[in-house]
């Protein structure tokens, strides 16, 4: 079957008509020069990772390759290892679960920010450019207290001292999820720019990308500008159902791959488990070799809870599972950061093999066979790792410290991943099951994840999901642009 094409001049760029590519090395300089705080945003594809690391890049080079001063944080480990960062927890050295949600933002940015130790306020006043990569995942409160403890850090220890936040991203695409559910999303309330910190920085500017770099096609990209502001046009209507129609005659073999080659896209965490089990079952029978089963040790800590009710707050509050099965030629994800092998929490490998390792007294003897896993870490390349079993733990709000423990393997099969985690990556091919998506952005953010149209095979699709939120539309209709200031960063040709 043939997809439509783009009856386009040759001496013009396919990817868009409109607008021209932006010279990121001069917008790096411009953006570092200006020192005052930033918020750049943009469709998906345009480049806003990519100029966050030339401005890290420069920025580094400004002191001689040093470290010191410079920070880049994201939400989740996925978008950290992305954007060559660390999550903003790791950042502010909270556990997950840290809020109080019974007090108001600022309050409890205070009471955090006094809990910190004197090492964690010192690196924060002593770092002058923080760059935050998807901000649209960042939450109302996280924000508060990230900015309160950048502000007090500096006006306390390093009053001298100015700093800059430069924040990416594009509201557009998924919220904020709501005590760390996958599944569970807060629309209401939580986008950063609803913080009061957001106007103390940001005032209601931003600098806009509009060059789509990531998608070849002129008409994707077309399609993808209008799915972003909620609007299903004829075209993507057509394209979907030609996607959906190929993915229904050859769903086995995908453009050359196999069906077990291609990653898949769910909105919920329930259908991404089931096709990784049928894919580990799949494997089995290719190979003509049995799984290795790893039970984990659930352990209640200074709480009482019945084994019920532990297990299902581990499952909840955690990623790696209470009982995970692996075999040969698996595809898995890190559960947290392996920092001794620079793998963070989030990215995907392979498992090549097992490995004899001592064993825990007390725990199952199936872990003195531990996987050994071939990571493909963004922009450092690929890393082999035996992977040990270790605790995982559930942080009190109420108390401080840990209440509940998970020893486990951290990893979790990744054929599938949820929409959620897949934000602020690009693949060449994609199957996405598009009808239970739940929430605004959702049917964008998986489209946009694919960099061409013939790596999109399509499962399902309801064009009653596509929506964009009303906060966010507002937001975005009262910003006003600083693209003056950027013009001569443009690469005209």
């Amino acid at each position: 079957m043939q997809l439509p094409t783009s009856k386009v001049p040759a001496s013009i760029d396919p990817r868009t008509a409109d607008t021209v590519p932006d010279d990121f090395t001069r917008l790096a300089h411009r953006i570092l020069g200006r020192k005052k705080h930033l918020f750049v945003t943009g469709g998906g594809g345009v480049g806003k990772t990519r100029l966050l690391r030339a401005v890290l890049r420069h920025a580094r080079r400004s002191q001689d390759g040093g470290r010191m001063g410079v920070a880049v944080v994201a939400p989740t480990g996925v978008s950290a290892a992305n954007a060559s960062g660390v999550t903003l927890h790791a950042f502010l050295r909270q556990s997950a679960g840290c809020f109080d949600e019974t007090l108001c933002e600022e309050a409890d940015a205070e009471r955090l920010y006094k809990s910190m130790c004197k090492q964690t306020k010192e690196r924060l006043a002593n770092t002058f450019l923080l760059l935050i990569d998807e901000i649209s995942m960042v939450s109302s409160r996280m924000f508060t207290f990230l900015s309160y403890s950048m502000h007090r850090g500096h006006k306390e220890l390093n009053s001298d001292k100015t700093w800059t936040v430069v924040a990416f991203g594009d509201f557009y695409q998924l919220p904020p999820v709501k005590r760390l559910k996958e599944d569970v999303y807060d629309s209401t309330g939580a986008f950063a720019f609803l913080s009061s910190w957001w106007p103390k920085l940001f005032n209601s500017s931003a600098f806009v990308l509009k060059y789509v770099c990531c998608q070849e096609d002129r008409l994707f990209v077309r399609m993808l500008n209008e799915l972003r502001v909620g609007v299903v046009t004829a075209d993507l209507r057509r394209f979907i159902e030609r996607r959906q129609q190929y993915y229904e005659e050859n769903g086995k073999s995908l453009e050359g791959a196999s069906l077990m080659e291609t990653t898949h896209i769910f909105p919920l965490r329930v259908s991404v488990d089931k096709h990784n089990e049928d894919c580990l079952s799949t494997l089995e029978a290719i190979n003509g070799s049995g799984r290795k089963v790893y039970n984990s040790v659930d352990v209640p800590m200074g709480a009482k809870l019945t084994r019920n009710a532990l297990k299902d707050q581990l499952d909840r509050g955690l990623m790696a599972p209470a009982c995970l099965s692996l075999a040969v030629g698996a595809r898995v994800a890190s559960c947290v950061t392996l920092h001794q092998n620079e793998v963070a929490n989030g990215i995907i490998g392979t498992v090549v093999g097992f490995k004899r390792v001592p064993v825990v007294p007390g725990v199952d003897s199936a872990f003195g066979t531990a996987p050994v896993v071939s990571f493909d870490r963004p922009l450092k390349g690929p890393v082999e790792v035996c992977v040990t079993p270790c605790a995982m733990t559930l942080q009190s709000v109420a108390k401080d410290g840990p209440y509940a423990s998970r020893y486990q393997l951290p990893l979790m099969l990744a054929w599938a991943v949820t929409i959620h985690r897949c934000q602020g990556l690009s693949m060449d091919a994609a199957v996405l099951d598009l009808a239970p998506c739940f929430v605004a952005g959702m049917v964008y953010v998986a489209l946009s994840r694919v960099r061409t149209l013939r790596g999109v095979h399509i499962i399902s699709f309801d064009a009653a999901k596509v929506c964009a939120d009303a906060h966010v539309k507002l937001f975005y209709s009262s910003l006003k642009s600083t693209g003056e200031e950027f013009a001569d960063c443009l690469m005209h040709r």
